[in-house]
């Protein structure tokens, strides 16, 4: 079975029992680091993007897994003759994005790219910080940091730019209905009369007022 994952739920990630016989899960229009991690946790990985429409990324959770056991591992000639001529150091950890775009640009026969997208690179880079204290006993004692990396599609942008928007509306409807409520209205004597509601009113017609009462004397432009 083949699920959609939806972004609006980017942590919900399926079972990988239920990866079908190439170990594809599911598919999803974005990648995100809350997906990626909580992906990863369960062996879940993206693998590539469709090359036709709609162009979802990939999950995969291929069964069996490949194990390389270091005991087992036979070195070539020509790879102990790399090791020992000295142009090149290991190092771990020092620099994840170089490393990403350097295996995103590598040749390989009979295929025109890699399946490493730039988005890819960008939800795979800086996740946490974590701080390790000298002679730490207690797993509790490590502080973890997480990196904010979120990212917006424009469909994000839309739904925030409607949400701003909707702000703006209640915003201004409270400022009205404030003002109105503090309006003082005195009588012939000068003392405040009493006000037991509020009425709203676009003046776009004649809808709210009792048009039938003798002291209604109101007329609306309706070309404005």
């Amino acid at each position: 079975m083949i699920f959609l994952l939806e972004d609006e739920e980017p942590a919900l990630i399926p079972d990988p029992v239920q990866a079908d016989d190439n170990g594809m899960i599911a598919v999803s229009e974005n990648l995100g680091v809350n997906r990626l991690v909580a992906a990863y946790q369960k062996g879940i990985f993206p693998w590539m993007k469709m090359e036709q429409e709609p162009f979802y990324w990939c999950w995969f959770s291929p069964d069996p897994r490949m194990v390389l056991n270091p005991s087992n591992l036979r070195i070539s000639r020509s790879l102990k003759k790399a090791l020992t001529c000295g142009n090149f150091e290991i190092r771990i950890d020092q620099n994840f994005r170089k490393t990403m775009e350097a295996c995103a640009k590598s040749t390989r026969p009979g295929q025109e790219s890699t399946w490493i997208e730039p988005e890819m690179i960008d939800d795979s880079m800086h996740l946490y910080d974590l701080f390790v204290p000298a002679f730490t006993f207690n797993t509790s004692d490590v502080k973890i940091k997480r990196i904010d990396n979120r990212r917006y599609t424009m469909r994000d942008i839309g739904r925030l730019e409607q949400r701003l928007e909707n702000v703006e509306f209640y915003t201004q409807l409270s400022l009205l209905e404030s003002e109105a409520q503090n309006m003082q209205i005195q009588d012939a004597d000068g003392f405040d009369r009493f006000k037991n509601g509020i009425i709203v009113d676009n003046f776009t017609g004649h809808g709210i007022g009792d048009v039938a009462d003798n002291d209604y004397s109101i007329s609306m432009d309706m070309a404005q």
